[in-house]
């Protein structure tokens, strides 16, 4: 049973808590202006996700733009921006409880911050 049920937390999609929307919008009001919001529009795990991610920026103040054209990626990471914007972001994602990760700059943004949704990395299993 200990593993099944493991099993099946590492299926669930990935949402915000309202602890984690609220946790975001304590640390970056004020702090970053706009971002891209970019992900995977063909995958509904990661368009929910990045809706979640969206009224919690949203509410902190931060204006988003959207690209949803990306085939393939995979994870939750940021990239483009400043050097303190991405860390800025990282903090206040990883305070909330968040796997953000930085990305190699990625051409779409030309230099601008992004946070890119990717697919649910797949559940790592032990033998």
């Amino acid at each position: 049973n200990l593993e099944q049920e493991l099993l099946k937390s590492q299926m669930v999609w990935r949402r915000v808590s309202i602890q984690q929307a609220l946790s975001l919008q304590a640390a970056l009001r004020g702090r970053i202006s706009e971002t891209w919001l970019t992900f995977v529009g063909t995958d509904p795990e990661s368009v929910v996700f990045r809706e979640d991610l969206n009224g919690a920026l949203m509410a902190a103040g931060i204006k988003t733009k959207f690209y949803s054209g990306w085939e393939r990626a995979v994870g939750l990471g940021v990239s483009g921006g400043t050097a303190q914007e991405r860390k800025l972001m990282l903090e206040a994602f990883h305070s909330a409880g968040l796997p953000l990760v930085e990305f190699p700059e990625i051409e779409f943004a030309k230099g601008q911050l992004q946070i890119l949704v990717g697919t649910k990395p797949p559940p790592t299993f032990q033998k």
